[in-house]
């Protein structure tokens, strides 16, 4: 289809936006009427003068096909919080050179001044140039504390927590925590993410059903994500992609401690993973990168080959992405379980069903949301379909991803979270990540994320400094491994099912850990070999992983393993440097 039949879709939205002025010593240019002008045109790129351009509201290009925009040494300042870029319906579209920013960012930060005996309450001046914090803002804050002279993370305490926060008359914070904030003093530097109240990404690449390119792009701050896709149907390249912490804003004294609030790439629902080549993440509130799907709960059987199944607040781009013919695994509850598989006919939507439906629903997802009904036809009469169980869509769960020769560091959760399958995961390098630098498996407990993982391979990457958050070694971790493969389930005990299959970890340095080098359980098919492990199991792992009776004790830690393959991998310097064996 050519981009001709789509220059009304862009010419419309971009009409709705407003003059981006760039900030040079020449006249304005009017960046929307820029990109209009070429595409109404027939041109195949736009080339955007370099310089700074300040909006409050997102550009949007929809419906492009064949297209380029060359943004080098432009620089996008977004003046209020929200969504920077928005890519949909695109195919061959690429955007290259550009660089985005917020003023004023959308975090504040400070230095702790003063701090209780009981280690549960903090006061904090706020670092001048950075925003207030505002009414609004109280009690839906992320706190990130910061080592003053190295402006990296403080080890070891920076674990998820949202304190209540008071705005005191003098001017200063005092946030009050519900543990003892061990290892904090006053002349620490501490940051507050606002991804509460800043839902939308700021690149967002949606129901494209070509390829998408984003090339030479730097992301100096998000409201929430960095970037984030949904419902693409063919792959969307991330080539020397940077998400790094922006300049100093105006007025301030101090440098930025955060880049992104949330994650730096997050992508669900698409029929292709996304590739990552030559991409440096660091200084992000959450992971680097997670792919993965989204579970239906089946709430009623109408027969053996329809069912209607529940989803706990999300939008219906299910219905564009999935297509006839795919196969849907059937979870069983509680453990989630493969028990069987069945092809999807058709699905759609129900706007009216009975609130006692819906209530159900809630209870399973163990929320409070709006809830989603979806009737959903099968090929083939599947008989052991019943009320309570969960269906996994494989093939929308980001299948094929790759990350290649790139570099995620200093960041408080995970480097990778991957619950696609069929990836690759090659050459890169990881260092101070707060939790796992690659977890492998379903967040089906919390987030009824994906499915289990399926054919993934590990291969050369250094890992260095891993698991310096403050939980990596606490009794509720459930993945105490520099590289983890787990399965996070509502069992919270062994046996664990045996889902995540067919993974391969090779060639891997791990130097550097509290816990395990490799930890993994719920997994078959397993190989780990050639790879070289230091410096693991230096942290006190005495309750680690208790909660899940699981262990950290060794540097290669296996536990629940169906027919591991364990060989030529070369451990030193360890507190405990023989192999676990695999628990049958």
């Amino acid at each position: 289809m050519s981009y001709r039949r789509h220059i009304l879709s862009i010419v419309l939205v971009l009409l709705s936006s407003p003059v981006f002025a760039q900030v040079t010593n020449h006249e304005p240019i009017d960046l929307r009427k820029l990109i209009k002008e070429a595409v109404v045109q027939g041109a195949d790129h736009v080339e955007i003068p370099a310089g700074v351009y300040r909006c409050s509201t997102e550009i949007t290009l929809a419906g492009l096909t064949n297209f380029e925009i060359r943004a080098h040494g432009v620089v996008l300042v977004k003046t209020k919080i929200g969504g920077a870029l928005t890519i949909s319906r695109c195919a061959n579209v690429k955007v290259a050179g550009l660089t985005i920013d917020y003023d004023p960012p959308p975090f504040t930060q400070g230095t702790i001044t003063a701090m209780s005996a009981d280690e549960k309450t903090l006061e904090l001046e706020i670092h001048a140039g950075y925003p207030a914090l505002t009414p609004e803002m109280l009690g839906h804050c992320a706190r990130h504390y910061f080592d003053a002279t190295t402006r990296l993370w403080k080890e070891g305490i920076n674990y998820f927590s949202k304190p209540q926060l008071e705005i005191l008359a003098s001017g200063k914070i005092r946030a009050v925590f519900d543990r003892p904030q061990t290892g904090v003093k006053p002349g620490d530097y501490i940051a507050f993410d606002q991804r509460d109240l800043n839902p939308n990404a700021c690149v967002s690449i949606r129901d494209c059903p070509g390829r998408v390119e984003l090339e030479d792009i730097t992301i100096h701050a998000a409201g929430a994500l960095a970037i984030v896709g949904r419902y693409c149907e063919d792959q969307v390249i991330f080539r020397r992609v940077k998400v790094e912490r922006g300049p100093r804003p105006s007025g301030a004294t101090e440098d930025r401690l955060l880049s992104s609030n949330a994650d730096g790439v997050n992508f669900a629902c698409c029929r292709k993973g996304p590739l990552l080549d030559q991409c440096d993440f660091s200084f992000m509130g959450d992971d680097s990168l997670n792919v993965h799907g989204i579970l239906l709960c089946v709430v009623q059987v109408i027969s053996p080959t329809r069912i209607l199944a529940a989803i706990d607040n999300r939008p219906s781009g299910l219905l564009a992405i999935n297509q006839p013919g795919d196969n849907i695994d059937v979870l069983a509850p509680v453990s989630f379980a493969r028990v069987g598989q069945t092809i999807c006919e058709s699905i759609k939507i129900l706007p009216d069903n009975a609130d006692s439906i819906r209530k159900e629903a809630q209870l399973n997802f163990k929320s409070k949301n709006s809830i989603t009904i979806y009737q959903i036809d099968f090929r083939q009469p599947a008989d052991f379909l019943k009320a309570g169980q969960w269906l996994d869509f494989p093939a929308i769960n980001c299948p094929g991803f790759m990350v290649t020769n790139s570099t995620f560091h200093d960041h408080r959760a995970r480097g990778l979270r991957i619950q696609g399958s069929h990836g690759l995961v090659v050459g890169n390098h990881f260092e101070r990540i707060g939790s796992s630098a690659i977890q492998i498996g379903p967040e089906l407990k919390m987030w009824r994320e994906s499915g289990w993982v399926r054919d993934v391979v590990v291969r050369g990457n250094t890992l260095k400094n891993i698991g310096i958050g403050g939980d990596f070694t606490e009794s509720f971790c459930y993945t105490p491994g520099a590289i983890a493969i787990c399965a996070r389930t509502d069992v919270s005990r062994p046996p664990f099912p045996r889902e995540n299959e067919d993974i391969t970890i090779e060639g891997n340095q791990i130097d550097g850990c509290p816990a395990s080098g490799i930890h993994a359980y719920g997994v078959k098919r397993l190989v780990i070999r050639d790879n070289t492990i230091r410096r693991t199991n230096t942290g006190d792992t005495s309750r680690t992983g208790q909660g899940f009776q699981l262990s950290a004790r060794c540097a290669i830690e296996l536990e629940g393993v169906s027919n591991p393959v364990v060989e030529r991998n070369q451990i030193s310097e360890n507190e405990a440097p023989a192999s676990a064996g695999s628990n049958q």
